[in-house]
């Protein structure tokens, strides 16, 4: 921050709607895990994007807030459990650089899968 002037946290480049757990829209929508990060959006030209992670492809109301339904569902990074979004960003900022290599672990369509991604600047 002294050499630059600003602080570069690292990014994956995607959204998740926080103010609904995942665990209450797991009941009302029988998805496949109750705690991890529903990905609402992935961002163009983002880490996210690049590693083929999907957003939402549905939006619906739940409890007066718009979530989006039907993106994969983070449950880890490097291997440590992920219950919320606010837990994954946590992490990113506590155990994570800009350029450092991530392996995501999540679910899409009920099966469990992993892909790796280079962390981006949210100053980008």
């Amino acid at each position: 921050m002294i050499a630059t002037g600003t602080v570069d946290y690292p990014y994956m480049g995607i959204s998740s709607n926080s103010q609904v757990s995942l665990s209450e829209l797991a009941t009302e929508y029988d998805l496949p895990a109750q705690e991890g990060v529903l990905v609402g959006q992935v961002f163009d030209g983002t880490a996210a994007a690049d590693a083929g992670l999907r957003g939402g492809t549905e939006t619906v109301q739940f409890r007066g807030v718009n979530v989006e339904l039907g993106g994969d569902i983070i449950v880890a990074i490097n291997d440590v459990p992920i219950a919320s979004f606010d837990e994954l960003i946590g992490y990113l900022v506590s155990n994570t650089s800009v350029g450092d290599t991530v392996t995501v672990t999540y679910i899409r369509d009920g099966d469990v899968q992993e892909t790796s991604l280079v962390l981006g600047s949210r100053n980008d």
